[in-house]
């Protein structure tokens, strides 16, 4: 075994973790006590909300046909039930074969799932790429018929 793996926090003095986490947690009370941290909370939320707001129309605009958004009112994460009668594991592995990273709604349940959907998540997209990510997921969900 190796010294990395033989060596544990019960190893460690109590006072080196004690310092440790005092250390932090005064550095937290400090930036709380400064404003910073409610400042990062205002701009978060006003990015997340523009994120979702961005995400919600994008998928009403292009798939008000196909998907029905739920849970818009806040969060990182909608769900968007198919209204189309697919698996919506198809959905997400099709999806992903374009770039558009998702979550089969099924896959949250613990029974047999009683609906179909997505869970979109949005805090990590950059608000001017969700149009265009949306409009992927619809060339999955409603494929252009060639007569």
């Amino acid at each position: 075994m190796s010294v990395a793996t033989q060596l544990t926090s019960q190893d460690l003095p109590p006072s080196a973790e004690k310092a440790c986490s005092n250390r932090i947690e005064s550095g937290v009370i400090s930036e709380i006590a400064a404003g910073h941290f409610a400042r990062h909370l205002r701009r978060t939320r006003q990015l997340y909300r523009e994120r979702r707001s961005v995400l919600v129309e994008a998928l009403r605009k292009e798939l008000g046909g196909s998907l029905e958004v739920l849970g818009e009112q806040a969060g990182v994460h909608l769900v968007a039930r198919l209204k189309v009668r697919r698996s919506d594991r198809e959905v997400v592995l099709e999806a992903a074969r374009q770039g558009v990273w998702t979550m089969p709604l099924s896959a949250c349940y613990l029974g047999r799932p009683t609906s179909q959907g997505l869970v979109l998540g949005y805090g990590g997209s950059n608000a001017s790429a969700i149009p265009a990510a949306v409009r992927r997921l619809r060339d999955v969900l409603e494929p252009r018929r060639e007569s």
